[in-house]
């Protein structure tokens, strides 16, 4: 087959376009940089994909599917979606397991999402991540074709996305790799939540290109395990102590609540929407389409590989400081950075300004 990927440079995408070479596909990828991929049947078309004449450019030639990580707007998708679905035979959408409301019991692609149960009005005016999805779905769900296939993810991590509660990898990591104590909160400590690995992700994928079964269908690609923030806490700090061999610990404080930290960050919603959900799956769709083959990295055995990967590939790009972060946490735990961590005059200054001024009260006041 001939397919073209939008965007596929990530967690999920990097190890789709090798997955689908080695079936021996021919793999299309756009990159707003060159990329050599070493693999004759591998291309990169060097664009922006969210440039219209760019995408009409490249779909003049036709591709047996289109695989779309692009992260758009409403009124993007709109303008493109005719003409891509009528350039291809099957369009691969890339939502998210976020649109879901909360659930007691497992989540399916039959389960309520936030979009269409929610009452929150403040909520609801926004485009936050979530309901953005939802209403791309939409889109697609009243259109006129039946060639499209939306698929799901959960949390989802590699090498260099490791998420933790409501931290994205630098800003717990880099913390640790400094001997500085992160935090870390109760009210998220108990939560469930499913995470899977980039590479299932995309063999998932790989099981529903050409796949009739798949068409004018939604598919969760989320890993029927389950696990409590507190316990990938753990699996986190084991993993990060072994790859330094007892020389480092993860230092760990714990707070009552994340709303603080997620307000002063300006992500409420994703806490208040997600992260404080329990997450758990039902994978028997993915199952079904696989014809049973779906397999999934059990979740303390990937994290621990990726982190050790990390630690000894790319570490010391964690070191570097944001210095709003690092003056909140110092705030926040009392302590203090030593300003020779910072580099230049304006980084110093404003780290003084945010550790000792009602910055942060200020941030608070304005993002609730």
């Amino acid at each position: 087959m001939k397919i073209l990927i939008f965007g596929g440079t990530g967690a999920m995408g990097t190890p789709l376009v090798e997955l689908l070479a080695n079936q021996g596909h021919t793999v299309y990828v756009t990159s707003r940089k060159a990329r050599k991929y070493g693999k004759e049947n591998i291309h990169c078309l060097i664009g922006n994909a969210h440039d219209m004449n760019f995408v009409r450019d490249i779909l003049k030639t036709r591709y047996d599917v289109l695989i779309d990580f692009m992260n758009y707007n409403l009124p993007e998708l709109r303008e493109r979606f005719d003409f891509i679905l009528n350039s291809v035979d099957q369009y691969i959408f890339l939502s998210s397991c976020r649109v879901f409301s909360e659930s007691k019991t497992l989540i399916t692609e039959k389960t309520p999402r936030l979009l269409d149960v929610c009452e929150d009005k403040e909520y609801l005016a926004t485009e936050e991540y979530a309901l953005a999805k939802a209403r791309e779905e939409n889109l697609i769900f009243e259109s006129k074709y039946k060639n499209w296939t939306i698929v799901r993810p959960t949390v989802t991590y590699n090498s260099y996305r490791l998420q933790l509660g409501c931290y994205e990898l630098d800003e717990w990591l880099g913390r640790a790799l400094r001997g500085k104590s992160v935090v870390f909160y109760d009210d998220l400590a108990d939560k469930l939540t499913s995470m899977t690995y980039g590479e299932d992700v995309a063999r998932g994928i790989c099981y529903l290109i050409g796949n009739q079964q798949a068409l004018s269908e939604t598919v969760n690609i989320a890993s029927p395990e389950s696990k409590t923030w507190g316990e990938i806490l753990n699996i986190y700090k084991d993993a990060f102590e072994k790859s330094f061999k007892g020389k480092h610990n993860l230092q760990i404080v714990m707070f009552p609540h994340a709303e603080d930290y997620e307000i002063v960050f300006g992500r409420k919603w994703r806490l208040k929407y997600n992260r404080i959900y329990n997450r758990r799956f039902d994978s028997s769709k993915m199952d079904r389409l696989s014809e049973g083959k779906m397999k999934y990295t059990p979740i303390e055995e990937g994290l621990k590989k990726c982190l050790n990967e990390f630690v000894k590939e790319n570490a010391q790009e964690c070191r570097k400081i944001s210095v709003l972060r690092e003056a909140y946490f110092d705030s926040v735990l009392h302590t203090y950075t030593n300003l020779s961590e910072f580099s230049g005059i304006k980084q110093k200054c404003k780290y003084l300004i945010a550790r000792y001024s009602p910055y942060f009260t200020y941030k608070r006041i304005r993002n609730r």
